[in-house]
């Protein structure tokens, strides 16, 4: 049936397939995070609880540091250094950035994933050994 199938409805039932995929695994990353209390901290700073997220041999140019927050969102992470203001402050303060990433299904799947991966191996390592 599909061999015949005209090629523009192929497509499409390829991009809904795409769609339906993302929306399944956006629901388990929602219940994997749900479970990960206390949500780790990202880098070990204790102003950002976040997972780094790194899709091996998917990461656009466009993009940096992509992390996922307790609310099963990506974010693109950026940390700034800000100079210290007044004649009594001394170092660097460090400021994080969050903007929230939008992608379509083809490169929200393959991060997706590796949040899944990274979420699930946290989850079992807090777990209680029998």
């Amino acid at each position: 049936m599909m061999e015949r199938a005209d090629p523009l409805t192929l497509r499409t039932l390829a991009d809904a397939t795409m769609q339906r995929t993302a929306e399944e695994m956006q629901g388990i990353l929602q219940a994997l995070a749900a479970r990960l209390d206390p949500f780790p901290n990202f880098a070990g700073m204790t102003t950002l609880q976040a997972v780094e997220v790194d899709p091996e041999g998917f990461i656009p140019k466009e993009r940096g540091c992509v992390v996922l927050c307790q609310d099963a969102e990506f974010y693109e992470l950026a940390l700034k250094l800000v100079p210290p203001v007044g004649e009594f402050a001394d170092g660097m303060d460090q400021v994080d950035e969050l903007k929230q990433l939008e992608m379509p299904p083809h490169e929200y799947i393959p991060y997706a994933y590796a949040a899944i991966r990274e979420l699930a191996r946290l989850l079992h390592g807090r777990s209680p050994r029998a």
